[in-house]
């Protein structure tokens, strides 16, 4: 025990001297539970770890407890309370509603409330568990079903700023690189760059992209979105220079690569193969 006490894996004891003398005789066994519908182990269980580790390597017995009352719904909120075990049997939709609505708005053991990606991580390892017991026939009907998984806000985008988008367009062109290939490749991912920038459409979409999606004349292309819906963008000059320069410099001519009847000569972008 003068180990785990130097080492401050021991915050309370009691009976120090029988325990002592029980390590000493290499008598003693220790156990620590651990929730087997978490998503994983935190850096607070390696504490816990170690203590079973050092409990070993002086030839006591350690103890590894997945389950039980651990990971049964029914911890309560103050920590130092006695755990209510429910059995399985008695677990219903709404203990489980309660145990989600905690977890939303009580503070946790550092004082603050869980953030929404883990309470939602809590919830569909919770939903495993019940689908689990419904399957292997513990319960008729898994308690989680019509139980609404709680949702996660989407972050707000990062707007790249304009002095990382001209790195961007230089990095386009390596410096250790010359040739015809390596100044097609320039065009065509300045272009895209571009385009991307200007019009903000969906990486699916840009690749999707046809010659016959471009409208010279208006300076607009037409893209075909979600559920194939079609919508017409306007570019920007800059778009809109830089794509016909991708184009007129290093395509063929628009109307032979339209008569030929394959879907990778009228795609908008070429590859350096």
């Amino acid at each position: 025990l003068n180990v785990l006490q130097e080492r401050g894996f021991i915050h309370q004891i009691s009976d120090p001297d029988s325990l002592d003398a029980l390590a000493a005789r290499r008598e003693l066994v220790a156990y620590i539970g651990f929730d087997c519908t978490a998503p994983s182990l935190h850096v607070g269980s390696m504490v816990q770890i170690m203590c079973l580790y050092w409990l070993q390597q002086t030839g006591n017995k350690p103890i590894a407890l997945m389950g039980g009352g651990t990971t049964r719904v029914g911890d309560p909120s103050g920590k130092d309370e006695t755990r209510k075990i429910l059995s399985i049997e008695d677990i219903e939709r709404v203990h489980i509603l309660s145990w989600l609505t905690s977890m939303s708005t009580e503070p946790g053991a550092k004082g603050r409330k869980l953030a929404e990606r883990s309470v939602n991580c809590y919830a569909r390892s919770m939903r495993a568990f019940c689908n689990w017991l419904e399957a292997e026939g513990y319960v008729q009907v898994a308690p989680s079903n019509h139980v609404k998984m709680p949702k996660v806000g989407k972050p707000l985008i990062r707007i790249i700023e304009f002095e990382e988008f001209e790195r961007m367009l230089k990095a386009c062109t390596p410096s250790h690189e010359v040739g015809p290939i390596t100044d097609m490749n320039a065009a065509r991912n300045r272009a895209i760059l571009w385009l991307l920038w200007d019009t903000g459409i969906r990486l699916a979409e840009l690749c999707d992209l046809r010659l016959a999606n471009l409208d010279r004349d208006k300076g607009a292309i037409i893209v075909h979105g979600k559920g194939n819906k079609e919508r017409r963008i306007a570019l920007g000059r800059n778009a809109l220079r830089a794509l016909l320069l991708y184009i007129d410099r290093y395509r063929q001519n628009r109307d032979t690569l339209l008569a030929v009847p394959t879907n990778c000569a009228t795609r908008l972008w070429k590859s350096s193969s």
